[in-house]
């Protein structure tokens, strides 16, 4: 009677919609037009990157932070995701072109970077009065 109870008891149904990647701050966000999303932490602040349609082109956007940021990245060379993104693109079907993933990337890098350097500059000022 008892074993009865506990097993009609509802189980909380736990939905994940973030999928980690084989890269770093890389998530896959199923049933999306773009469905790679990326994004770096820094100084206990997650800044996203954008969402791309292609796994390569996102964790080329987080190299691209990580680098002004001195943090691991996931390809070493340009070389690496040049080959990646082509293999990408042959096993899904997937064509983007490589200067809209870039123009994308650089847009939000700059974005990262000018909301981290905007308050450390004011934080100088307020130290020093300038």
């Amino acid at each position: 009677n008892v074993e009865h109870c506990i097993n009609s008891i509802p189980k909380p149904i736990i939905l994940s919609t973030w999928k980690k990647s084989k890269y770093i701050g890389v998530h896959h966000l199923p049933n999306r037009q773009k469905p790679h999303q990326t994004c770096i932490h820094h100084e206990a602040k997650r800044y996203l990157l954008g969402c791309y349609r292609l796994t390569a082109d996102a964790a080329r956007a987080y190299d691209e932070a990580a680098k002004k940021l001195r943090k691991k990245v996931n390809f070493s060379t340009d070389a690496d995701y040049l080959s990646e993104r082509e293999r990408e693109m042959e096993e899904t079907g997937i064509h983007v072109d490589i200067e809209e993933a870039r123009k994308v990337w650089i847009e939000k890098t700059e974005l990262m970077l000018a909301s981290i350097v905007r308050p450390v500059k004011q934080m100088v000022q307020r130290k020093y009065k300038f």
